[in-house]
């Protein structure tokens, strides 16, 4: 995935032309399906074939979207970072509030069923195959804790105990999606929120 492979729509390949545009498949089509392949089946799901049959068309519709496979993996992952960075701090963001409101309510969201922890599962063992997709993980990573130690800063904690408590946060997050424990809807938000509140309690009390 170099920028040799980058995605030039403007300037159809002559596979594209000739192979012409399936109306009812759509770009974000084969995206959706390349995203719920790799979060069952892994990465080696990610062959064109099978994408097919997943949809029910021939590979013709795929070269009219994407110049080649490389293309294709790559705008998968930018959509994954888009929608499970990016536009998850947005909505945190759009919801407003302290930074104790937007930590709580990324906290929420997080755990509301918008991330397909399945698919961030999958990323990450592809990563344990891929200097390329461990870096983009890097960097995921990177934006998610910096965003969180930022809003531990703003309630007064210092650079040192902000990271601390941003990666013990982005932890809780990870358990609280792959470890199953057999309780109620409200025990489960009930015991988050006693998880969330114990970190929170690390920050010092503004100064009098």
């Amino acid at each position: 995935m170099t920028d040799q492979t980058a995605m030039r729509p403007d300037t159809p390949s002559p596979r594209r032309r000739r192979a012409g545009r399936k109306a009812e498949v759509t770009r974000e089509d084969w995206i959706e399906a390349g995203l719920s392949e790799l979060g069952r089946n892994g990465a080696g799901a990610l062959r064109l074939d099978t994408l097919c049959r997943a949809l029910g068309i021939t590979k013709g519709s795929f070269y009219w979207y994407f110049e080649n496979r490389e293309a294709f993996l790559q705008e998968l992952l930018q959509t994954w970072e888009r929608r499970d960075t990016l536009a998850l701090i947005d909505r945190v963001e759009d919801l407003g509030g302290s930074p104790r409101d937007r930590l709580r309510n990324l906290f929420r969201e997080a755990n509301s069923g918008r991330v397909d922890f399945r698919i961030e599962q999958a990323i990450r063992q592809w990563g344990n195959a891929s200097r390329e997709i461990r870096l983009l993980l890097h960097e995921a990573d990177r934006k998610r804790s910096d965003y969180l130690a930022g809003l531990f800063r703003a309630l007064g904690a210092d650079a040192a105990l902000a990271d601390t408590q941003a990666r013990l946060l982005y932890g809780l997050i990870f358990g609280e999606a792959m470890i199953y424990r057999r309780e109620t809807r409200a025990e489960r938000l009930a015991r988050q929120e006693a998880a969330l509140a114990a970190i929170l309690l690390l920050t010092p009390d503004p100064p009098a």
